[in-house]
C-alpha cells in the first residue's frame, strides 16, 4: 500500500505553515500599497488569495478579514484609504505568531543515513524516486527524515530538492533526484 506521509503530520504542518509565511509575509506591504494606490481590483484579488490560503492553514482571523475586505470591495468604486488596515493587521499578527511557533518547533529527528556512506544516501534517493514519480507527498516526509544526511552529502542540490518538494513541483524534484543519484554514483570513493 502507498503511504502518504501520515507518520509525520507535525512536519507536514510545519512545512505548510512555512510555505504560507514564505508566500504571504510580503502581502502586508502589498495590501497597504494597493489600498494607497486605490487599486480595488488588485486589492480584491489579493484578499481573495489570502482568504483561501488562510482557510487552508486555519488562520481564521486572516480569512475573516480577507472576506470582509472582499465584501467591502464588491460594492465597486475606489477602496477607502484604510480598507486594507484590518486585514494587514490580522496578517501581521498571524505571521508573527507562526514565525514564533516555528522558531520553537522541535527539530526533525536525526537522519538514519550516515553522510559518509554514499550507499545510505543512494538508498534514500532510490526510495524518493518512485514517490516523486507518483507525485506522492510522502516524498517530503521521507526527505525531512533524512535531511541532515542528504544536505551533508549533496549540499545545495539537497536544498534545491527540498525547495521543489516544498512547492509540490514533483517534475523538478524527480529531475533533481536523478541528478543526485548520478552525482553519488560518480563520486570518488
Amino acid at each position: 500500500p502507498r503511504r502518504h506521509g501520515h507518520r509525520r503530520p507535525r512536519q507536514l504542518v510545519q512545512r505548510t505553515l512555512r510555505m504560507f509565511i514564505d508566500h504571504h509575509k510580503d502581502d502586508i506591504e502589498r495590501l497597504d500599497a494597493l489600498a494607497g494606490a486605490g487599486n480595488a481590483q488588485g486589492l480584491r484579488a489579493l484578499a481573495h488569495s489570502l482568504a483561501g490560503a488562510a482557510a487552508t492553514v486555519g488562520a481564521v482571523e486572516v480569512m475573516q478579514q480577507a472576506k470582509a475586505l472582499q465584501r467591502l470591495l464588491d460594492g465597486g468604486g475606489p477602496p477607502p484609504a484604510d480598507a486594507a488596515g484590518p486585514l494587514a493587521a490580522a496578517l501581521r499578527r498571524c505571521v508573527g505568531q507562526v514565525q514564533a511557533a516555528l522558531a520553537v518547533a522541535p527539530v526533525a529527528a536525526p537522519a538514519t543515513a550516515n553522510p559518509e556512506a554514499p550507499g545510505a544516501v543512494r538508498a534514500v534517493l532510490q526510495q524518493l524516486q518512485p514517490l516523486v514519480a507518483a507525485h506522492d507527498t510522502a516524498a517530503g516526509a521521507l526527505f525531512e527524515r533524512h535531511r541532515p544526511a542528504l544536505e551533508a552529502a549533496l549540499g545545495a542540490d539537497a536544498q534545491l530538492l527540498a525547495q521543489h518538494l516544498d512547492q509540490f513541483n514533483f517534475g523538478a524534484a524527480q529531475a533533481a533526484v536523478g541528478r543526485a543519484l548520478k552525482r553519488i554514483d560518480t563520486a570518488p570513493g
